[in-house]
């Protein structure tokens, strides 16, 4: 979760291997435990199956998918700068979530299996940390000036942060 003081904090590693009504519950569970704001969830090849399992173990789960366009590798790279930072912190022992992350590079994951804790924690991160949309508004005005491709600069945009509220100020950006 995100601290008072900004920080990112990681609180629990919940990773299970469970039938679908079992790590519904799970995720529920969690939810309610660190009174979470809203479930993270990829949207993959299973498409909606993970919405469905969370909203049939509570419909009242507020909920957002996210879906991956970038590899795993790139997707991580801005959550370990904000490690290299000393701006996130892990409350307990995660040692197989540990383990995951020292095994990502930045050609791709080393390690055993899947990094599936890691991926999980990655996305969580991202949903609070990522970066500050004036920021992305700057860059992509800057862009679209330099380049003279403004499209080019909101869809950028719209990659780095994965949120629709910072279209219509990139758009904005970039006519001026």
């Amino acid at each position: 979760g995100k601290g008072i003081d900004g920080r990112g904090y990681v609180l629990a590693d919940r990773t299970c291997k469970l039938s679908p009504a079992g790590w519904g519950k799970r995720v529920v569970d969690a939810y309610r435990e660190f009174s979470a704001d809203r479930v993270i969830a990829e949207r993959n090849f299973g498409g909606a199956m993970v919405a469905h399992v969370v909203r049939t173990a509570d419909r009242n789960v507020s909920y957002k998918e996210v879906v991956a366009s970038r590899g795993k590798a790139v997707r991580a790279e801005p959550i370990a700068a904000l490690y290299e930072q000393g701006r996130i912190s892990h409350i307990g022992s995660f040692p197989e979530l540990e383990d995951q992350a020292c095994s990502m590079k930045s050609d791709g994951y080393l390690g055993k299996g899947s990094p599936d804790r890691l991926d999980a924690m990655v996305w969580a991160l991202r949903e609070f940390s990522g970066l500050p949309h004036q920021k992305v508004v700057g860059m992509a005005g800057v862009l679209a000036g330099t380049s003279h491709a403004p499209v080019t600069a909101v869809l950028i945009a719209f990659e780095l942060t994965h949120s629709y509220d910072v279209v219509l100020p990139v758009m904005l950006a970039t006519a001026l």
